[in-house]
C-alpha cells in the first residue's frame, strides 16, 4: 500500500491548513476486507477553537463498493453528504478520511469534499480522496494487509485507556503499534497482551490506527477516535 501526499496547503486562508489538497491511496489488491482510507489532517492556526463543516460535492464509487467516512469526532457507516466536526482547538490538528472496501472488485474511487469554516462558505476549497486498486502481484507488505483482521476497540472514542479484542484472534499476546493519521507510529508495545489496557491519554485529539501483530503471525487493525 502507498500513500501518496500532496504538498502543505491552505484551505482558502492562513487560520488553518489542510496536510494535502488530493489524498491518494493506491494498492495493488481489491480484495481487501479492511478497506483503504485516503486521509488528511487539518491543524488549527488560530488563537481560538476552530469550527468546520464539510459538503459531499461528489462520490464517482464503483457498483459493489462500500464507503464511509470519519470525521475528528466519529466514524459513520455511510458516506455522509454533510456535517460539522468537532471543534479543533488552538495549535491542534483533526483528521478526516474516506473509507473505501472494495469487496473484490479492482477499479478506482473518488470523492471530493468542500471544507469550510462554519459561517464562512465563501471560502471553502475542494479535498479530493482517490483510491486506485489495480490487482496486479502483491508485494509482501501489501498481502500483510491483505490478509488483516479486524479488531474491536472499546470505548471508541476514547480520552484515556482502550481495551481490545477480535473474534479471529489466535493467539493473545504479541506487538501492538500505534499509528497517527499522517502515518506516524506514535506508541510501540512489544509482547503486548490484549487483556491489558493500552493508555492512549498521552495522544493528541484525532483519528488513529492500532495495528497487532499476534506470535502466531496475524495482522489485526482497526481506527479509533482520540477525544
Amino acid at each position: 500500500m502507498i500513500i501518496l501526499f500532496a504538498n502543505n496547503t491552505s484551505i482558502g486562508q492562513t487560520d488553518f491548513s489542510v496536510s494535502n489538497k488530493v489524498a491518494i491511496v493506491s494498492d495493488t489488491t481489491a480484495s481487501n476486507s479492511l478497506g483503504e482510507s485516503p486521509s488528511i489532517l487539518i491543524t488549527n492556526n488560530k488563537s481560538t477553537a476552530l469550527r468546520l463543516r464539510y459538503l459531499l460535492v461528489s462520490a464517482d464509487t464503483p457498483k459493489g463498493w462500500t464507503v464511509s467516512n470519519c470525521d475528528n469526532s466519529q466514524c459513520y457507516s455511510v458516506l455522509k453528504t454533510g456535517d460539522s466536526m468537532a471543534s479543533i482547538l488552538p495549535k491542534s490538528s483533526g483528521g478526516f478520511d474516506v473509507n473505501s472496501l472494495a469487496h473484490g472488485i479492482c477499479s478506482n474511487d473518488t470523492v471530493k469534499y468542500y471544507f469550510y469554516e462554519v459561517g464562512n462558505f465563501a471560502q471553502h476549497d475542494t479535498v479530493t480522496f482517490i483510491v486506485n486498486l489495480s490487482c496486479q502481484t502483491v508485494s509482501s507488505i501489501e498481502s500483510a494487509f491483505q490478509h488483516a483482521y479486524s479488531l474491536q476497540l472499546y470505548p471508541n472514542p476514547s480520552s484515556d485507556n482502550i481495551r481490545i479484542s477480535s473474534q479471529n484472534l489466535q493467539s493473545q499476546v504479541g506487538n501492538l503499534n500505534i499509528y497517527s493519521i499522517t502515518g506516524q507510529k506514535v506508541i510501540n508495545i512489544n509482547g503486548f497482551n490484549i487483556n491489558e489496557e493500552i493508555q492512549v491519554k498521552s495522544l493528541y485529539r484525532g483519528l488513529y490506527t492500532i495495528q497487532f501483530r499476534s506470535s502466531a503471525g496475524d495482522l489485526y487493525e482497526a481506527k479509533f477516535v482520540k477525544e
